[in-house]
């Protein structure tokens, strides 16, 4: 069985996914990244709000495309940016999403992903909705 080879918490998150959905766009504050592709066989798509003149995320919402890592990474990551400003956002990292879910070594692509779409909604945020810098 698949199961055996991911942690408890890998499969807690991805069973159980946390933060799914999103944010109404567009909208003051909102900023959105979408990475990957279906032909390559994942697509993360994160929302971040942060009021307007504050670096703070107050909401946070993914929809994902991939295998059980990809959704479990999403998950965990949206529950790690809920409070953070947008440059600890940008600390954390796919290694941190690996080590945390214990995601075996052939799956880690979807924890890369995970980063670049963090990295591509702070930029929306910071880029189209003036939240400072």
């Amino acid at each position: 069985m698949a199961s055996q080879h991911y942690s408890d918490l890998l499969l807690e998150h991805s069973r159980h996914p946390r933060n799914v959905g999103s944010l109404a766009t567009p909208a003051p504050g909102v900023g959105v990244g979408r990475v990957g592709s279906q032909e390559t066989g994942a697509v993360v798509q994160l929302h971040l709000q942060c009021p307007i003149g504050t670096q703070r995320i107050e909401a946070v919402r993914f929809q994902a495309y991939g295998d059980t890592a990809t959704i479990a990474a999403a998950s965990l990551m949206t529950e790690w940016l809920h409070g953070k400003t947008l440059d600890e956002a940008l600390q954390l990292t796919s290694s941190q999403l690996v080590q945390a879910l214990q995601i075996p070594p052939a799956r880690v692509f979807g924890a890369m992903l995970v980063q670049d779409a963090v990295r591509s909604a702070v930029a929306d945020c910071r880029q189209h909705h003036r939240v400072n810098h």
